[in-house]
């Protein structure tokens, strides 16, 4: 079915009459080769991404006296599907009020009216990622560098990574040099840890001090990707700079301090400093976790059912929910209590969780469509 996404690209490569000197090639191939030829389309002709002094030339016309150049401006730049957005914004700060309307003109017309043939590069290279489809390294990185801004990064970073081998190591830490862009510099280090994977814990960490935001954050994704599990050090690291994190790398930041807590606490938390550090970790997670795509936080009336009274102790049949907290008879809620990890019911001699309590109290629940995202099972001891 994923195949489908990319038949538009791959049906002329079949039925096309040349003949094969070898053997004709594969489902994968075609498919590399249907998206080369969607980035050739979006790379090349009028189209074709600018240079930074190409670009400053072109914002420049949008202010020139003669108002057949600043019209062609105009629209050759709403014609890219990769535009100067930063030189656009700082346009857009001008005191030149023709500048300033025009800039700001084609930065709404880019907003409202995204460009197609990304949605559809995208929605193809996201059909690569489960099949580990090998893509051409050298092409991603520059889509990386030109789609630093937009929903289409992730996606690429993530397709050079879930394909890479070792034989990408010395390109990976070339793309990684300082003379490189930001955004190729911040996807060529997670690349380097996906094929590294703890032999690069001293670059991530190295990194995680770097001046840069997108480096850090690049450093930060790359460390729980890569390890799965954090040191004291490592967490302290990542503490200090979590606020700075976008939702999505802040959110899987948290999951791993989370789980690395209560695997070393594994009879709950009755060290003070433990449950402090965990009180604190929920609360952040669950005030950032409705900021994600895919997780809903949702108040509810009491659901009047047994269903959670009889799941006990057992967490496993529910890893979409991510945190939940309840409204007390006194009218207080409580803290956000994590399944299987903070949320027993006191004493209770049944052995159940606090989401037991919503057959009779109204509460708030977080839960995720995403799978990635689903909570790792780890419910303490009794």
């Amino acid at each position: 079915m994923l195949r489908n996404l990319v038949s538009c690209c791959v049906v002329a490569l079949a039925l096309s009459p040349c003949s094969f000197a070898a053997d004709p090639p594969s489902g994968d191939e075609l498919v590399a080769q249907g998206v080369a030829k969607v980035l050739e389309g979006i790379l090349s002709g009028d189209r074709k991404p600018l240079t930074p002094d190409e670009a400053k030339k072109l914002v420049e016309s949008l202010d020139d006296g003669r108002f057949k150049v600043r019209e062609a401006a105009t629209a050759r730049l709403k014609l890219l599907p990769f535009p100067p957005l930063g030189q656009l914004r700082e346009a857009q700060k001008s005191t030149s009020e023709e500048l300033s309307k025009r800039a700001g003109e084609i930065l709404t017309y880019h907003h409202e009216n995204p460009n197609p043939n990304l949605g559809v590069l995208e929605a193809i290279l996201k059909s690569t990622i489960p099949a580990k489809i090998r893509l051409e390294p050298k092409e991603l990185y520059r889509l990386a560098e030109l789609s630093a801004e937009g929903s289409l990064y992730e996606t690429v970073t993530l397709s050079i990574m879930t394909s890479a081998k070792a034989g990408d190591l010395d390109l990976a830490k070339k793309m990684f040099a300082k003379e490189n862009p930001l955004a190729v510099r911040a996807t060529a280090l997670r690349v380097i840890a996906s094929i590294e994977k703890k032999k690069s814990l001293d670059l991530l960490k190295e990194t995680l001090k770097d001046k840069e935001t997108a480096l850090r954050v690049a450093a930060a994704r790359a460390l729980v990707e890569t390890s799965g599990t954090l040191e004291k050090e490592e967490t302290e690291l990542l503490k200090g700079m979590v606020k700075e994190l976008d939702p999505e790398t802040a959110v899987i930041v948290y999951q791993v301090m989370e789980y690395n807590l209560r695997e070393k606490n594994p009879k709950g938390f009755k060290d003070p400093e433990a449950a402090k550090a965990h009180s604190q970790i929920t609360a952040a997670y669950g005030e950032i976790l409705d900021k994600v795509k895919g997780v809903t936080k949702k108040m509810n009336q009491p659901a009047n059912t047994q269903y959670w009274l009889e799941q006990g102790m057992d967490t496993s049949k529910n890893p979409e929910v991510l945190a939940y907290r309840i409204k007390w008879f006194s009218g207080q809620w409580s803290g956000w209590y994590i399944p299987g990890s903070n949320d027993k019911l006191g004493n209770d001699e049944r052995n159940i969780r606090c989401w037991a309590c919503f057959n009779d109290h109204e509460f708030e629940v977080i839960t995720t469509t995403r799978k990635e995202l689903y909570r790792k099972v780890l419910d303490l001891p009794e």
